[in-house]
């Protein structure tokens, strides 16, 4: 059996990398256009999705990459080219070049990503994953759960109303009109926390703790949404579909995926017409997928941008934004490679706190030279490891811990910073650490 499981593994990682070289040479050779480049594309990695069966953690990935980046390129694509005109400070309206080269873009990088997906896709017994056999003390997890909860029970409340009063003041974007100043926030440590409480519930896997982290994280999300960030909203939802469908296992996952879907999409457009003040309510379908693809025009954004600075590449990849800053190798405008593109766009905008926002996707370009045949290896590379994690994370629960501390922050990928990855396992560290030591020097009854 394990044989036919590796040998169907290696079939379809195989034709799916037969396919896509099909499809470059094709493409190379003017066979086909962009638009049909693009649309197969997205067709066989629907396809090869659809043939798994189950809903996995690439499933999920790639439906967030489809839906919130690559819906305004298939409505583009069936002949409503009004979807590669933008404005953003002025009016964008890309020719035929630049089309092809933004489709041509996001077709290779969507099947490079599957292939690195299923190249190291691994099949699991259900009965075994997330079944870990080794008896630890959760003592030290349960005390470490308790000070995240109750610190986060008294910073949630202080941050909703500091939002609050700069939404209020500014709007939405008078939430990021002091991204042209660095400022360190006690605030923060909230994003940490929640991770950190995610990846304990679930190891300690008690109904009574998974109870307090469902508390906690509604008053995150629902702070988040009374000023308009839908990102955490919709990040959390797919690790919940994710919870439900690879650690619960249940059955109808696919049902609630759809109902998710169903939810989100008019949720997320009420959303934009409050905090933008419009109306987008003409064509409900239409404009979820033209406001929700911004991201598809970051690689364009970044080419008129010019290249950026080393150590702006190294924050945006790194923890190092706050070091560089602090030390005056990097200003506001280049402290990450997002600042970049949306200073470089408008400053005006920049410095009343609006931005195109980030992608992972145009952060491995720049990391990787601005070279189409250097950026896909690195991004096969990067998924693979991501793969490589969440495989051994079935049943190891090392792995499993940085797994859930990070899972949040992978589905926010498509349209975020690996930075923000990065500092989560960064910073995830000492806090722990911090813990410990507390832990440590208390007397056992306190401790427990």
């Amino acid at each position: 059996m394990k044989i036919m499981k590796l040998h169907s593994k290696m079939v379809n990682s195989s034709l799916l990398i037969l396919i896509t070289l099909f499809l470059i040479f094709l493409y190379s050779c003017d066979l086909i256009s962009s638009n049909i480049l693009f649309v197969l594309s997205v067709a066989i990695v629907i396809v090869f999705s659809l043939y798994k069966r189950r809903i996995e953690l690439q499933t999920l990935f790639l439906l967030a990459v489809i839906v919130f980046i690559l819906g305004r390129g298939v409505i583009g694509a069936f002949g409503n080219t009004d979807v590669y005109s933008v404005i953003w400070g002025r009016a964008y309206n890309l020719d035929s070049h630049h089309v092809d080269s933004l489709l041509e873009f996001w077709s290779y990088t969507l099947l490079f990503l599957y292939i690195a997906f299923i190249s190291f896709d691994k099949q699991v017994n259900e009965e075994s994953a997330y079944s870990f056999s080794d008896n630890i003390d959760y003592s030290f997890y349960r005390f470490t759960f308790s000070c995240c909860y109750y610190s986060s029970l008294i910073l949630i409340p202080i941050s909703s109303y500091s939002k609050l009063l700069a939404f209020i003041g500014g709007g939405y974007a008078g939430l990021y009109s002091g991204q042209t100043e660095y400022s360190f926030s006690f605030l923060r440590l909230i994003t940490f926390f929640i991770p950190i409480m995610f990846s304990l519930a679930l190891i300690i896997n008690e109904s009574k703790i998974k109870k307090q982290f469902v508390f906690i994280l509604s008053l995150f999300l629902i702070a988040s949404l009374i000023v308009g960030q839908r990102g955490a909203f919709g990040s959390w939802m797919l690790v919940y579909i994710w919870y439900l469908t690879c650690f619960k296992k249940k059955r109808n996952s696919t049902f609630m995926l759809v109902v998710l879907g169903a939810v989100c999409l008019p949720l997320f457009q009420f959303i934009e017409a409050y905090r933008s003040g419009l109306g987008h309510w003409d064509n409900v379908i239409f404009s979820f997928f033209t406001n929700q693809g911004m991201t598809f025009f970051m690689p364009y954004f970044y080419s008129i941008s010019g290249i950026p600075p080393v150590h702006t590449i190294l924050a945006s990849l790194l923890p190092l934004g706050g070091i560089f800053q602090t030390l005056s190798i990097s200003t506001p405008e280049t402290a990450t490679i997002s600042s970049w593109i949306s200073s470089g766009l408008s400053s005006s905008h920049f410095e009343q706190g609006y931005g195109v926002g980030s992608s992972i996707f145009v952060e491995l370009f720049a990391f990787s030279g601005n070279n189409l045949g250097i950026y896909l290896p690195v991004l096969f590379l990067f998924f693979s490891f991501i793969q490589i994690i969440n495989i051994k994370a079935m049943t190891n629960r090392k792995y499993f811990s940085v797994f859930c501390l990070i899972l949040p922050y992978i589905f926010l990928l498509p349209r975020g910073s690996i930075g923000q990855l990065t500092s989560q396992v960064f910073y995830s560290i000492i806090i722990v650490s911090f813990f410990y030591i507390i832990y440590r020097s208390l007397p056992k009854k306190l401790a427990k």
